[in-house]
């Protein structure tokens, strides 16, 4: 049926905001319940990556969590644990879904999360812990162990999905609405290098608010 696109897989959705995870685990049965993106309220959360030994503390940091978070997990995965605490952490100061969230506050929330796995799996040895949360405001990042990096989108010059509406009567709508597009991609292990990216260094957060200003910081 040809190339699994991004576009393919998104057409026909309409949002402001896109979280896609892409797996490749022929060695493991799919399960709904274990698939990324996973969703607390108006927060979404992927991971790619492996957690060192988080078999054997996953029970502690689980029943750790508050019993309204433990009710919310549904799956058996480390990735979805991890996420768990991070809402944890970030609902402490005030509601998880507050308008008035800070990007600051989930930065901290978000470096505190990886400091707690770590510490409790450091035995293990090292971890890949790539994070990636966002709640259609905020979109926040953590770089530990992987590539990640950003791209800005300012306009869409050469589309090759609209090209085929360029005679309609709807052209200069359409392309008014391409030179108006700005955008950023945070992706995590990237399969190919990309004009303009930022590289995100190793053991940095990075957040972008809802202006697409971005900040970096190592930790």
């Amino acid at each position: 049926d040809g190339e699994l696109t991004c576009y393919r897989i998104a057409k026909g959705i309409h949002s402001d905001a896109l979280m896609m995870h892409v797996s490749l685990q022929p060695d493991q049965p799919w399960k709904v319940e274990n698939t990324h993106p996973f969703r607390f309220r108006n927060w979404i959360f992927a991971h790619t990556g492996a957690i060192a030994g988080f078999e054997t503390i996953a029970t502690k940091l689980y029943l750790a969590l508050p019993g309204h978070l433990q009710r919310n997990i549904r799956g058996s995965t480390a990735s979805e644990v991890a996420f768990h605490i991070f809402m944890d952490l970030l609902g402490r100061k005030r509601p998880v879904d507050a308008s008035d969230l800070r990007t600051a506050d989930v930065a901290a929330a978000l470096t505190r999360t990886v400091a707690i796995i770590e510490d409790a799996t450091r035995v293990a040895g090292p971890s890949v812990m790539n994070f990636i949360a966002m709640n259609g405001q905020i979109l926040a990042g953590v770089r530990l162990g992987a590539p990640m990096s950003l791209v800005r989108f300012a306009g869409i010059p050469d589309c090759a999905v609209c090209k085929l509406d360029s005679k309609s009567l709807n052209a200069d709508n359409i392309a008014a609405a391409h030179r108006r597009f700005t955008a950023v991609v945070l992706a995590s292990e990237p399969h190919r290098r990309m004009p303009g990216e930022i590289e995100i260094p190793d053991r940095s957060v990075i957040t972008v608010g809802p202006d697409l200003a971005h900040a970096i910081a190592q930790f």
